[in-house]
Formats: C-alpha cells, sequence, structure tokens
C-alpha cells in the first residue's frame, strides 16, 4: 500500500460525533506525507478488518482517473436549502416540544449522516466484496463485523426513530441500509439480512439498488462516482450536496 501510493500511514483512536461510525480515513493527498486511518476505540477487536477497509477506500481513490478524485461534500447554501425542504417535518417535530436550538443541532447531523452515507455505501460494499474475494483470512471477522454492521443498521427501522426524523431522511437512509443488506447477503450468500426490509416501504428500491450493484462489473472508484449520483438523483438528494474535487 504504501509503495502504490507513495504515503505513510498513521492509526488513531478518534470517538467520533456520529455514534453509528467505526472508522474513517483522511486520504492523503498532495505534499501530504500520511494516510490517517481513524478507529472508535470501542471498536479495537474489529481493528484488523477496518484498517483492511479503510485502505480498501485508499486504494480506490488513488487509482481513480483525475478527473474523478472528488468526494460529496456540503456547505451552508445545501444546509438552507435542507432546512427549506424539511420545513413541514421540522414544524411537526417543533410541535414534539423540541427547541430551536435542538432543531437545529438535528437538522447538522441529519445532513451530514445523510451525505454520508451516501457517499459511502455504494463504494462500501464494493470494498467488502474485494476483501471476501481477495483476503480470505478476514473471512470470519469479517463476517462477524458486517452482522453487527447490519444489526445496528436494523435500528433505523424503529418506530421512535421514524417518530423524530424528517420522512425523506428517513426513507432514504433506510433504503440505503436495504440496499447495504440486500448486497451483503448475496455476498455472503445469507438472504436472511434482507428479510427485515420485505413488506416496508424501503422494500422495492433498496433491492433495486443492491442488486444493480451486485450484478454490474466493478469499475473502480469512477463508477462509485456514477453510482453515488444515481442514487441520490433517485433519493431525492441532488440539493443537499456537490462534489468538491481533491488534489
Amino acid at each position: 500500500m504504501t509503495e502504490e501510493t507513495k504515503k505513510g500511514f498513521e492509526f488513531r483512536q478518534q470517538a467520533f460525533g456520529l455514534t453509528d461510525m467505526w472508522a474513517s480515513v483522511k486520504v492523503a493527498v498532495g505534499d501530504v506525507p500520511n494516510h490517517i486511518v481513524l478507529y472508535h476505540p470501542d471498536h479495537r477487536d474489529k481493528l484488523g478488518y477496518l484498517i483492511a477497509h479503510e485502505c480498501g477506500h485508499i486504494l480506490r481513490f488513488h487509482e481513480a482517473p483525475p478527473d474523478y478524485k472528488k468526494l460529496p461534500a456540503t456547505t451552508s447554501e445545501h444546509r438552507r436549502r435542507m432546512f427549506h425542504d424539511l420545513e413541514k417535518d421540522l414544524y411537526r417535530l417543533s410541535r414534539l416540544g423540541l427547541s430551536v436550538e435542538h432543531l437545529g443541532q438535528l437538522v447538522s447531523m441529519w445532513h451530514e449522516g445523510v451525505v454520508r452515507q451516501l457517499g459511502n455505501v455504494p463504494v462500501d460494499v464494493r470494498i467488502e466484496k474485494w476483501l471476501h474475494e481477495e483476503y480470505g483470512g478476514l473471512g470470519l471477522l469479517q463476517r462477524r463485523a458486517l452482522g453487527a454492521q447490519l444489526r445496528e443498521n436494523e435500528k433505523v427501522l424503529g418506530r421512535r426513530v421514524k417518530e423524530f426524523t424528517p420522512e425523506r431522511i428517513y426513507y432514504a437512509s433506510n433504503v440505503m441500509n436495504a440496499a447495504y443488506a440486500k448486497f451483503i447477503g448475496a455476498m455472503l450468500d445469507e438472504p436472511r439480512y434482507f428479510l427485515r426490509y420485505q413488506r416496508t416501504p424501503y422494500e422495492s428500491l433498496g433491492r433495486r439498488l443492491g442488486d444493480e450493484l451486485w450484478e454490474s462489473p466493478d469499475r473502480g472508484y469512477r463508477g462509485d462516482t456514477e453510482a453515488i449520483e444515481r442514487w441520490s438523483q433517485l433519493l431525492r438528494l441532488d440539493e443537499w450536496w456537490e462534489w468538491r474535487a481533491i488534489s
């Protein structure tokens, strides 16, 4: 990896603000000497798998054509559009007793979370398939980690989460979770992973997106960016983010 990217590595513990994040990576570009892999201290038992997965992100980005070296990003204008689009939901939530300050914090969390999910899930499943096929030694650790992740994702279906989440965000997040479950279920020959999404409003589109990725060839990060754009359009998220070139 160091030879391929000509960069070193740093590994740091990080307690992420978003509770569902286990690890993240800051890809070294330009004169930055090291890739920085961040991992949550509560998930040290999965560290080997988490590092391998984040290395997959580095490799895919490193191998991308120059025009595709970009990442999803948000601005204050995107946040303003999101506020406007969610106006009715925010009014409903204010009637439940949430303060303006609390709602503002929640909107920031929702915005960051749904854009992060959009930018990661189509890439994550490709990386998981690559690890599954090329690094069999991770097999049991990968299977355990994916099972835990899928169980965490299913909690989003809960009634309480639905009550306190804008409908548009709740729908988009669960569709992406369903697509993830469909792809990982096919990869591990575990169709039970998708059962929780059957007979829900998220089944049809989630199945479609998961199957499309599973059945199509892996075209690297270029294909990832195209999948992200397609998902964004179908989930009506286009006005909430933009691409930012990284060089």
